[in-house]
Formats: structure tokens, sequence, C-alpha cells
């Protein structure tokens, strides 16, 4: 990704996000994807989360809120990606995320959980997984959290 392709990550994040919305599901798959990889070459990563957790909070739409969460999983799947988004975002994100691990559509609740297994980690501080882990249990088996912290 060179620095011409940059200079068009406004206009294509602004078209990946409300591609999201689409109502073809090959169409938010394949966004996610493009979203996924654009961001491992973009330097602020907090704008688009944030924007996107923004959106999950408000999608009433289970299909599109679960295409919501698997673009933030798949941006946060990436340690190089992920330490680029704050810890307060983090926060935001992992309380936003949390509820959903409970809800009846199964492809939010799968989403949510990936999403919530894969930005865990990234809070900050041993304490605060714990205390997110002990309110929404996000992971089903009993994974030490000592060496997720440090993925």
């Amino acid at each position: 990704c060179g620095p011409r392709l940059k200079a068009f990550f406004s206009a294509l994040q602004t078209t990946f996000r409300k591609s999201l919305h689409h109502k073809s599901p090959e169409v938010r798959e394949k966004t996610v994807e493009g979203l996924a990889t654009m961001m491992k070459h973009n330097a602020r990563v907090d704008n688009v989360i944030q924007d996107l957790v923004s959106q999950v909070r408000r999608e009433e739409d289970a299909h599109v809120k679960g295409s919501l969460l698997t673009a933030i999983h798949r941006v946060m799947e990436h340690k190089s990606t992920a330490t680029k988004v704050s810890s307060p975002l983090v926060s935001s994100l992992i309380a936003t995320v949390g509820p959903l691990l409970s809800v009846q559509q199964s492809m939010v609740r799968t989403a949510a959980k990936k999403t919530f297994d894969t930005s865990v980690k990234y809070l900050e501080g041993e304490a605060e997984i714990k205390a997110a882990m002990a309110k929404y249990g996000g992971r089903g088996d009993d994974n030490d959290l000592s060496s997720d912290s440090e993925a």
C-alpha cells in the first residue's frame, strides 16, 4: 500500500462504512475484508472504530449489526492495528459489545463473542480485563488471561 493509495483512505472508509449496511451479505462480507485490509495500513484507526461502535449501538437489523461487529473484530484481530486503538475506546467497545453476548439473534451473539474475545486483551491492565470478563464472561473457555494480554 503506497503513499498514493493513502490519499484515498478517507473516501474508501466512507464507502466501506456505507457498504456495511448493504442488503447483500456478499457485499457486506467483501466490505469487511476490504476495510480490515485497509486499516492495517492506516495510522489512524480510532475514528473508524468509534464510528463502527456507534453504528452497532444504533443498528436494529441483526444482519447489518453482525457485519459491523465482524468488521470491528477483523480490525482488532491484527495486533499492529489494534494497538493503535486508544484505551478509552477499547473500554467503550467492550461496554457496547458485552451486552450483545446474550442477545437472541445468533449471528449477532456469535459476532459479538468474536469481537469481545479479540478486543478484551487490549483493555488497559489485567484488572480491567478481569473485570470485563467477570461482568460479561465473553469466553466459553477458561483461557489464561495473562498469556492473552501479551498477544
